[in-house]
């Protein structure tokens, strides 16, 4: 498995179709992907513990912070893509609040964003599979 280094500054989102705000429990960075807790606070997901709404923060936070988190959408995350083909499948990494190349637990794929003649890669964050 191979996880994501995803620049927090880069973190935009382009197109957003679901969204939810709710409380950090801990310090929280654009990017990181996260879950509602059975408390209604948010959590780092893993690949085993992700809980029923999930989806990536758009901001950083301090604890007890609101964020808003993108449960569907496509959001613009830098340079973390550019070795991974259009279509590319990402999941939920081993490792609490990253993504991964390889896992269990699709969270979206590549999509392409043209806004010049070379496509940008986008994260497509699909919450259902």
């Amino acid at each position: 498995m191979s996880d994501l280094t995803i620049d927090t500054d880069k973190v935009a989102p382009v197109e957003i179709l679901a969204q939810f705000t709710r409380p950090a429990v801990a310090w929280t960075y654009a990017g990181v992907w996260v879950y509602e807790s059975a408390a209604g606070t948010l959590v780092a997901a893993t690949n085993t513990v992700y809980g029923e709404r999930h989806g990536m923060a758009l901001r950083a936070s301090v604890p007890n912070g609101a964020i808003t988190v993108i449960e569907e959408g496509i959001v613009d995350v830098g340079d973390a893509l550019a070795n991974l083909a259009i279509g590319a499948e990402v999941y939920l990494s081993t490792n609490a609040g990253l993504l991964a190349t390889t896992g269990t637990v699709q969270v979206g794929d590549v999509t392409a964003g043209l806004a010049s003649t070379t496509a940008d890669k986008l994260l497509h964050i699909k919450k259902e599979f």
